[in-house]
């Protein structure tokens, strides 16, 4: 059952300033965390659920999936450069224009990438200033929720220390795929005015190791 008094812990409480508590789970949720119905069970810092890469995006792999977006944003970028240049080669060339389906078909591919790479660089941009924020893409749509009366961001200390938060303090491993870089446990969070308090009275949602 729910049973937590009203001056439970934590930066983010319901309505009646009760501890948030996941009733799927049977457990209080830290600050930041949510349920995710696909995968069932409480995510940390729990940002959406991509269908891409099939798993929830949160507190453990919120820069992998950074780093995929920049990586593809990039990749669809050069293929573009790629077929371009080949286009205006083939379209300053000496020999005779001939429109064959080899040609027809890189105008496509071109088109289509071209689209994606703009796509692409809209969302790595957006995650890019989520980032910046400390802000998760729920905790943009509901400070965007007038009846939710959010205003203020509890956890954006700074843009740099935001950064690190997700990448790390080490500059060499910021844009590499590999290493435990992310600072913190994902249940105390550092705010604007101090570190929240230590929730390890309560029976805590921590399971999801995201």
């Amino acid at each position: 059952a729910e049973k937590t008094p009203l001056n439970a812990l934590g930066q983010e409480r319901k309505g009646d300033g009760r501890q948030r508590f996941c009733r799927k789970c049977h457990k209080f949720k830290p600050d930041r965390a949510h349920h995710c119905k696909y995968c069932g069970r409480c995510v940390l810092k729990m940002d959406h659920h991509c269908p891409w890469v099939n798993n929830c995006i949160g507190f453990r792999n919120y820069k992998f999936f950074m780093l995929f977006c920049g990586y593809t944003t990039l990749a669809a970028f050069y293929i573009c450069v790629t077929l371009l240049t080949g286009f205006i080669a083939f379209m300053f060339s000496d020999d005779p224009i001939d429109i064959t389906g080899e040609v027809i078909e890189m105008v496509i591919v071109f088109i289509l990438m071209l689209a994606t790479a703009v796509a692409l660089t809209g969302f790595t941009g957006f995650h890019l200033y989520l980032t910046l924020n400390n802000m998760t893409t729920i905790e943009h749509v509901e400070k965007r929720d007038p009846t939710r009366g959010v205003s203020e961001n509890p956890f954006n200390v700074g843009r740099r220390a935001n950064f690190q938060q997700v990448f790390g303090d080490n500059p060499w491993k910021w844009f590499v795929p590999f290493g435990e870089c992310v600072k913190g446990d994902g249940v105390h969070w550092e705010t604007v005015t101090g570190v929240t308090s230590d929730m390890r009275g309560h029976n805590v949602s921590v399971a999801a190791k995201i």
